[in-house]
């Protein structure tokens, strides 16, 4: 009897394998219990390698010329910024909830993917039928702050920057006047994360601008890690609302500024990162004129040829015969620029450029005691 029991349970056994049977050749089938697997290693036909397949000689690539002409086409359907649908749905669906917000006491911060240069510039003009706007482009490295604010205090109050006074006291000191005036003004801040902006003090100087009740803030941000800029009191003091717009455009004046500036819309060859290799190539009288310059303009004095001389002289820093060598020095190189008549002179660089490169080598040039 028991032989008869195990002979049935072979032959259901077999019976059973049968059903799943494969008709691979090199597939192989062991027994789990009740289950079948694959023998997956069996079943896997390897080959040798040949060194072709190391090769990278068959991958043809583009020469200097196709590549050339495949980013000019590239650029040339792109030339029109944000697609026109684009703008009409963010015009049509958001202009006027974001101008809620705004006199609703908040400002706007735009992050999204692409340039949004286009789309703040339209919002700004729907905005100057009621307000002051002014358009700040943050992502050009001759941006400053204390410019700005001396700025809106000649436009909006026809008065001159106050002297001796630092960055924080002077937009505390607009602060005040704005408040007491009933027609408000608007910033638009292209790349309030530009790297001329980007010091602690520009951003805190932004964060007491920005809690005035008659001043609006609406800015944008394109780095991935913007949002570190700020710390607690400051993110609270910029009351952001956050808005994401994708608009697909692309970031044609962010990335046209390649230059640094100085030469004010010539084809400028130089770097931001190279002027202290042109500050190296300058006269000791050369350099100490100009860095007398950008002290006085961090002061937020504004300077004419004549004072500027006059200063340098008295300081035995050159003589009036030097000084239009100088002049001319300086002006080649882009270090300085000068108004119309002389009026004004100043550094076309921002603050973070003056303090990091040009006064900082004061630092390391003085004696030590």
């Amino acid at each position: 009897m028991a032989n008869r029991s195990r002979k049935r349970q072979a032959a259901a056994r077999v019976d059973n394998d049968a059903e799943y049977e494969d008709d691979g050749e090199d597939d192989r089938c062991i027994s789990m219990g009740n289950r079948q697997a694959k023998d997956y290693f069996s079943s896997r036909k390897f080959r040798k390698k040949s060194k072709e397949d190391k090769k990278i000689s068959g991958v043809q690539l583009l020469n200097v010329a196709e590549v050339r002409k495949e980013l000019t086409s590239w650029d040339d359907s792109h030339k029109e910024g944000v697609p026109a649908f684009i703008l009409e749905q963010y015009e049509a669906k958001h202009f006027d909830t974001w101008r809620n917000q705004l006199f609703a006491g908040f400002n706007l911060l735009f992050t999204g993917f692409g340039s949004k240069v286009q789309l703040l510039q339209a919002f700004g003009r729907l905005l100057g039928a009621d307000e002051n706007v002014l358009h700040v482009h943050g992502y050009l490295p001759s941006v400053s702050m204390r410019y700005i604010v001396a700025f809106l205090f000649e436009k909006l109050f026809r008065k001159k920057l106050p002297s001796g006074r630092s960055l924080e006291e002077q937009c505390i000191d607009l602060g005040r006047l704005l408040a007491q005036q009933t027609k408000g003004v608007c910033i638009i801040v292209h790349s309030i994360d530009g790297i001329a902006l980007r010091s602690g003090d520009t951003q805190k100087a932004w964060s007491l601008l920005a809690q005035c009740p008659q001043l609006y803030l609406v800015a944008s941000v394109d780095h991935v890690n913007a949002a570190s800029l700020w710390d607690e009191s400051e993110t609270k003091r910029f009351s952001w609302l956050e808005h994401t717009v994708n608009t697909l455009a692309p970031y044609t004046n962010e990335v046209l500024v390649t230059g640094w500036s100085g030469a004010m819309g010539r084809d400028d060859k130089h770097a931001v990162s190279g002027i202290q290799y042109i500050l190296e190539s300058l006269t000791p009288s050369d350099l100490a004129t100009l860095r007398h310059l950008g002290s006085e303009q961090l002061k937020g004095q504004s300077l004419s040829y004549k004072q500027w001389e006059t200063h340098c002289c008295k300081h035995l820093l050159a003589t009036p015969a030097a000084m239009r060598n100088t002049r001319k020095v300086l002006e080649e190189h882009g270090l300085i620029l000068l108004s119309r008549n002389d009026a004004v002179i100043r550094i076309p660089f921002g603050d973070h450029v003056i303090q990091q490169i040009i006064l900082d080598e004061a630092a390391l040039d003085e004696p030590q005691s």
